[in-house]
This record gives C-alpha cells, structure tokens and sequence, in this order.
C-alpha cells in the first residue's frame, strides 16, 4: 500500500512558521549605523534625475560643501574655501550661512551652487 502525503501540509506550516520569524529577528543593519556627518541631499538643479541621486551624500555630489559665508557677483567662501564665480554659474535657493555644495569645472571655478540645508548649525 502507497501512502500519499499532500505537499501542502509540510509546505504551508514551513512557510508561516519563516514568516513568523521574520517579525522577531531583529533588523540586519541594527543600531550600529549611527548616521552622517552631512545629511543625504538630492540636488534640484537642471537636469536632476531624482532617483539617481535620493540617497547620495553630499560629499559625493559636490566637489565644496560648507557654510557659505560671502557670496559676491565674481566670487563666494563656502566653509574657508574661496572660489571664483565661472561665468553664467548659477545658484539654487541659497542665501548667506546655508549649508551649500558646489560643483567646480576644470579651472576650478564654482558653476553650480545649491543648498544643502537651511536649518541653523
């Protein structure tokens, strides 16, 4: 005489019994991810993809990032860097004592300065 077994009541027992498991396991990335020294920013310049860049820092997008301390039509001092302006840079939302980042070109002029934060230090 064969014995049939229905897959089923091995199957679904397995299956709940790992889902169960699942709400008491703690997290894999637990308390020791304690956070960044800068938050992570999403530019809105021209051109942004958004969802290229949600959870990027913002020392990995902008070549400067500081407090922009002078903002001047021909140069500006973000943190104690100061940078000349190249021709047609453009500035997204910033206003003196922003956390900002810039993006530089060859020559090392700042063409693109976008906040970062506005929140007060």
């Amino acid at each position: 005489m064969v014995h049939k077994s229905n897959p089923m009541k091995i199957i679904l027992p397995v299956l709940l019994l790992a889902a169960a498991a699942g709400f008491w396991l703690p997290p894999a990335a637990g308390a020791a991810d304690t956070g960044q020294s800068i938050r992570a920013i999403t530019p809105v310049g021209e051109g942004t993809n958004y969802s290229s860049r949600v959870n990027m820092r913002a020392e990995d997008y902008f070549d400067v990032v500081g407090i922009l301390n002078l903002i001047e039509s021909d140069r500006v001092i973000i943190g104690d860097r100061e940078l000349t302006l190249a021709g047609g840079a453009k500035t997204y939302r910033v206003e003196l004592y922003n956390v900002v980042g810039a993006k530089l070109n060859s020559d090392g002029e700042a063409v693109v300065i976008d906040l970062i934060s506005d929140e007060p230090n």
